[in-house]
C-alpha cells in the first residue's frame, strides 16, 4: 500500500480528502491524517505521497512551507501536493519543490477530479521512477543496477543477496532496511526472508511465488493475505483499472 499523509488544521478538509483518497482506484492507498505539521514531523514515519496545507499553522509556529523544509531533511522523494485557497504561489513556496499544487474550492466534485487527476500523475511517476538504475554496496564492490532487472532480494548469512537478470550480488544491508527502501518501486515481501519485485510475479502457486525466470520465493502464511492485496492492486495499476475520469 502507499502511505500517504493529509496534514491540514481544518477538520473539513482533513475528512473530506480522506474520504476522497480511500475511495481512489487508482492503488491502494494507507491514509494518515494530521492536523498540523508538528504533529506530522513527530509521527517520524516516510510518506510517499503527501497532501499538505500551505496555510496551516501549529503551536511551533511553522507553516505548510516550513514544515515541507523540515519533511525535505528526511525524504527527498516524497511527492508533496500542496493544499492552497489561492490561485497565486509565493516564491517561497517554490522553492520546496511540490510535486503539485491544489485549489480548494466549494465545487467538491471538482476538487475530487483534480485530487485523482494529480494520483494518477503521481503513479505514473512512479513508473518512470522503476526505470532509474540506483547503485548498491556490494561485496564486489559498487554496483549499478535498473530497477526493472531486479528480480528479488534473499537474507542470506547476515547479507543481502540480490539477483538481477544481470546477476547476482551480496549486499551489506539488513533485509528489513531493503523490504522499506524498495517498497516504492512496487517491491513487496511475500516472506521475512525475501523481497520481490511484483514486476516479475507471474503467478502465485499454493505457498509460492512464481517469478518471471521461473524462480520461486516462499509465499508465508502469515503475510499471505497482505502480499496478495499489494500485488492485485499494483495489477490494477499498471493494467489502468483504476483510472478516474
Amino acid at each position: 500500500m502507499v502511505k500517504t499523509a493529509v496534514c491540514d488544521d481544518q477538520i473539513f478538509w482533513c475528512e473530506a480528502l480522506k474520504h476522497m483518497l480511500q475511495n481512489y482506484t487508482g492503488a491502494a492507498l494507507q491514509v494518515t491524517v494530521f492536523q498540523s505539521g508538528e504533529q506530522l514531523l513527530a509521527c517520524g514515519a516516510t510518506f510517499e505521497v503527501i497532501f499538505l496545507d500551505i496555510d496551516l499553522t501549529d503551536a511551533a509556529g511553522d507553516n505548510g512551507i516550513e514544515t515541507a523544509r523540515k519533511l525535505r531533511r528526511r525524504n527527498r522523494k516524497a511527492k508533496i501536493i500542496y493544499l492552497t485557497n489561492y490561485a497565486d504561489y509565493s516564491m517561497e513556496a517554490l522553492t520546496v519543490h511540490a510535486f503539485a499544487y491544489l485549489l480548494k474550492s466549494g465545487d467538491m466534485e471538482q476538487v475530487r477530479r483534480d485530487v485523482y487527476g494529480q494520483l494518477d500523475e503521481v503513479f505514473e511517476y512512479f513508473q518512470m521512477e522503476r526505470q532509474e538504475t540506483l547503485e548498491f554496496v556490494a561485496a564486489e564492490g559498487l554496483v549499478r543496477v535498473k530497477v526493472s532487472d531486479i528480480l528479488y532480494f534473499e537474507y542470506q548469512q547476515r547479507r543481502v543477496k540480490l539477483t538481477a537478470q544481470t546477476g547476482e550480488f551480496m549486499l551489506k544491508k539488513r533485509i528489513a532496511d531493503v523490504a522499506q527502501e524498495m517498497e516504492r518501486y512496487d517491491f513487496a515481501a511475500p516472506h521475512k526472508s525475501f523481497v520481490v519485485n511484483l514486476f516479475h510475479v507471474k503467478a502465485i502457486r499454493g505457498t509460492d511465488v512464481v517469478l518471471s525466470d521461473e524462480t520461486r520465493v516462499p509465499l508465508s502464511q502469515k503475510r499471505a493475505a497482505a502480499f496478495r492485496r499489494t500485488l492485485n492492486a499494483y495489477l490494477g495499476q499498471i493494467t489502468g483499472g483504476g483510472r478516474r475520469t
